[in-house]
């Protein structure tokens, strides 16, 4: 027995005395404390992680103006704690806390605005009232999702997965109206022949009509028409410039049945009048660039 007991205490003593070779210490061997840079640490640009902040801040702002203070306010108390600190950490360029805290903050606006939904469904405490400045920023970050990143490969219809996660984003926006009028308009470059482009223009629009219903979007009417190639974005032809004008361009001819007017000549029309405005707004991407 003492012999047993000798025998396992030089064997431990041995193991916590030997070390790994030098190139055998795995990823510790490598780690210098206070070395790292910003970039090891988090994967989206600056920019990137400021979109998506607005992006949280929009809808947290619609539910404060929607009366969730007063359903709710210990929720609204902690999304603004949240808020307030990814703030201080952005200003700070703590980007890597953000980013954290960012995706932690998405899912706390989900879980808020279905509960905030519930529980105002159930009981009335507030009432969903949008000022005109509000309904107006909530209207121009929807469409700015919705064109940005908005190009497809070539003769293909598929929706890139950073122009889904637009769309997901837009989706997430115009669900607080209560009756939203899109008009989403396909485009394509100019090889092909105009009827093969007419139809992937169709085709396209159609998937980022599907793509926003299959995000819960039930509140919209939604047309698509194409333009083919006969409205590029740029006339070159170029790779560049053929992949910008392969788009999907909204339009957002109403929300919460404020329509936004054109001026044309000496008269202004709204969306009482739809296929003019539709006509206009056809027009008007053409006309910008000419």
């Amino acid at each position: 027995m003492k012999h047993l007991l000798v025998a396992a205490l030089c064997l431990l003593t041995s193991a916590c005395a030997s070390w790994p070779k030098e190139g055998q210490g795995g990823w510790a061997e490598n780690f210098h404390y206070g070395n790292e840079t910003p970039s090891v640490w988090y994967s989206q640009s600056q920019g990137l992680l400021q979109h998506d902040f607005d992006h949280l801040s929009l809808r947290l702002e619609i539910m404060r103006a929607s009366g969730i203070r007063q359903c709710m306010p210990a929720q609204h108390k902690l999304a603004t704690l949240m808020q307030n600190r990814i703030q201080r950490q952005m200003a700070a360029s703590m980007f890597s806390q953000s980013q954290h805290d960012i995706v932690v903050f998405y899912h706390q606006i989900n879980l808020l605005q279905n509960h905030f939904t519930e529980v105002n469904e159930k009981t009335g405490c507030a009432s969903f009232t949008m000022s005109n400045t509000l309904v107006s920023d909530t209207r121009d970050a929807a469409l700015s999702l919705l064109n940005s990143d908005n190009q497809f490969a070539f003769a293909d219809d598929n929706l890139t997965p950073k122009y889904r996660d637009k769309i997901k984003q837009a989706a997430e926006l115009l669900k607080l109206f209560d009756s939203v009028e899109l008009l989403l308009v396909g485009h394509t470059d100019h090889i092909g022949t105009p009827y093969d482009n007419i139809q992937l223009g169709i085709d396209r629009a159609r998937k980022v009509a599907q793509a926003l219903q299959d995000e819960g979007l039930t509140n919209a009417t939604i047309s698509t028409v194409s333009q083919g190639e006969s409205a590029p974005y740029s006339n070159e032809t170029t790779v560049a410039a053929r992949l910008s004008n392969r788009r999907v361009v909204a339009h957002i001819l109403s929300a919460n049945g404020e329509n936004p007017t054109h001026q044309t000549g000496n008269s202004t029309y709204g969306t009482n009048i739809p296929l003019l405005y539709w006509t206009q707004a056809l027009n008007s991407e053409q006309g910008e660039r000419q």
